[in-house]
């Protein structure tokens, strides 16, 4: 049986350019350095969506820190405007994150870890921080957001100045960096592991979207959960942090 460590937990804010990004510490009680793994939460969500995660992580020695993207929920506690956040400015947020923590000298090694909107900027952000992160995980990554935003303005001009989309307002800019990019094109240059996990009845991101994104990758695999749809049900998210903690486990074993 794994130990467990007593957990400290702190409000900690990053600062990117004039942007302040707010996320929640979770600390192992170790007198040694310590993994880390930064967490991305999806769509209008918020660091709360994964209290139980870094809960999970730290009392078995990975330190876990769980933010809010600027702008990237009506809830969120950073600072930034919903009508300004894209995938383009999460992905940035994700970045800044990942090296104000590389800069402090008692994480280490520090993994990636998002879900849906956040598992794509996370996975973005990774073409960038390349062979600096130990490992990625990623639920359910919404790869499929550019084909979606796509299909709904074909010609790019139609979009409107401010769009009401599951209960936030966005702005151009969203739609428009979105049917700019091509989700698959722009991923699988980090050499790192990376473990995807997916529903195999998300019907807000389909799985093939995850098949996809294992093969471009060097080190990837894909657990698939059955029965599991957009957002694990309890025993799903049971589940699926077993494998993100075995997954590190295994990572900082070789």
């Amino acid at each position: 049986m794994d130990r467990l460590y007593t957990v400290r937990i702190s409000d900690y804010t990053v600062q990117k350019g004039d942007d302040l990004i707010y996320g929640r510490l979770y600390e192992p009680d170790a007198e040694s350095v310590t993994p880390l793994v930064l967490i991305a939460h999806g769509y209008n969500g918020s660091w709360q969506d994964w209290r139980l995660e870094c809960q999970y992580f730290a009392e078995r020695g990975i330190a876990a820190y769980a933010y809010d993207f600027c702008g990237g929920s009506v809830h969120s506690m950073s600072t930034g405007r919903t009508t300004d956040m894209t995938i383009l400015t999460e992905r940035d947020d994700v970045s800044a994150v990942f090296h104000a923590f590389r800069q402090m000298n008692r994480f280490s090694p520090i993994f990636l870890m998002g879900g849906s909107q956040g598992g794509f900027a996370t996975a973005l952000a990774a073409e960038k921080i390349h062979d600096l992160a130990a490992g990625m995980i990623v639920y359910y990554p919404a790869l499929c957001i550019p084909d979606n935003w796509k299909e709904k303005y074909p010609e790019g001009s139609e979009i409107p100045e401010y769009i009401d989309f599951w209960d936030m307002r966005l702005g151009r800019c969203y739609a428009d960096a979105a049917c700019r990019m091509d989700a698959l094109e722009q991923i699988g240059g980090f050499g790192k592991p990376v473990l995807l996990i997916h529903g195999t009845e998300d019907l807000i991101v389909p799985i093939s979207y995850s098949e996809r994104a294992a093969a471009r990758y060097p080190d990837a695999a894909l657990k698939e959960l059955p029965g599991e749809g957009h957002g694990f049900s309890w025993n799903g998210g049971a589940e699926a942090v077993k494998l993100a903690y075995e997954f590190m486990q295994d990572c900082l074993a070789h």
